[in-house]
């Protein structure tokens, strides 16, 4: 993925960037923090820190070693980022009674928070699917012996692609819930983008990690 093609189409979903050829930055109002991509040795991701700082300084997150990687990061984390605020942040407030990330959030809300989404089961791996197949990628949640929870995320043969540190039953439920709206966003909204903008098959389930 290039440059260009990566700012048309956060252009097109309403995140404002500016770039050049080794260049690529959000748009904010002034003294707002922002994340850019920039090549120097390497590509380099990081959050360029001004808030309240006299001296401004980047902090590095990621480095990668070539302008395709760097790119779909910058491009799937900046667009992860704008449809938790505009679209998973909405659905929350719009339900308190869910109590959605609070204590009161259950496995039964899970599930009716999915329904009321009209968000497929498929999302939620089921270890009890012998073929390990499915139509779409899926999160599965474990608890583990030290009495945690591990979150991994699955390609569509079951196949574990990432694992999340163990974490409470509280944070595992909410991970859970934001990582299978933001997959079913990306199966039904930016997938269909990448594949109208000739680009979808450049784009792998390891990739789709960099949107989670």
């Amino acid at each position: 993925m290039k440059i260009k093609h990566a700012a048309e189409l956060l252009e097109k979903a309403g995140i404002k960037v500016s770039y050049s050829i080794d260049f690529i930055k959000e748009e904010v109002p002034p003294y707002t923090n922002y994340y850019q991509l920039e090549k120097r040795d390497t590509w380099e991701y990081g959050l360029f820190i001004c808030e309240r700082e006299n001296h401004p300084y980047i902090r590095n997150i990621y480095k990668f070693d070539s302008e395709d990687r760097g790119v779909k990061y910058f491009f799937l984390d900046r667009l992860s980022s704008y449809y938790f605020t505009n679209r998973i942040q909405p659905f929350i407030a719009q339900h308190n009674e869910l109590d959605i990330g609070g204590t009161g959030f259950s496995e039964e809300r899970l599930v009716k928070a999915l329904n009321l989404l009209n968000i497929p089961s498929s999302y939620l791996y089921d270890k009890n699917n012998k073929n390990h197949t499915n139509t779409t990628m899926s999160i599965s949640i474990e608890q583990t012996p030290d009495m945690l929870y591990q979150l991994s995320l699955r390609g569509k043969n079951g196949v574990i692609l990432q694992s999340i540190p163990s974490m409470s039953r509280q944070r595992a439920l909410f991970m859970v819930f934001k990582k299978i709206y933001l997959l079913f966003i990306y199966d039904t909204t930016v997938r269909k983008t990448l594949q109208n903008s000739g680009l979808l098959s450049e784009f792998t389930e390891e990739d789709i990690k960099y949107f989670l």
